[in-house]
């Protein structure tokens, strides 16, 4: 494997963390290190992730930077809202939104 970004969740954990480490401004508390573990999975597999507000950003970032349909979430009701559309738009759960993979249609079998 010649690019790490390829990877889902590994390629995330490396957009997570060097986006934080370049930042200057960030405050890195306790358990930051097992939050982005976490959350790059979460997000290297996942349809929709909710986090912190203080992971959120460098998380959509690093969705947007290896190109993953991920979308992320600072609230819980975001998350429903977006869930519920992807569901009213008759796609299942994994299935590729953003990535060219067209959803079935509502009603269709």
């Amino acid at each position: 494997m010649s690019d790490i970004r390829a990877l889902p969740a590994l390629g995330l954990f490396r957009e997570l963390f060097h986006g934080r480490h370049i930042n200057k401004g960030t405050k890195w508390h306790p358990n930051d290190c097992t939050d982005m573990v976490y959350l790059s999975c979460a997000a290297g597999y996942a349809d929709f992730v909710v986090c912190e507000r203080h992971m959120r950003e460098h998380l959509a970032h690093g969705v947007r930077r290896v190109a993953r349909p991920t979308q992320v979430f600072r609230h819980l009701h975001e998350a429903v809202d977006a869930i519920e559309k992807r569901l009213a738009q008759g796609c299942t759960p994994g299935s590729d939104h953003q990535g060219g993979r067209a959803c079935a249609s509502p009603g269709a079998t």
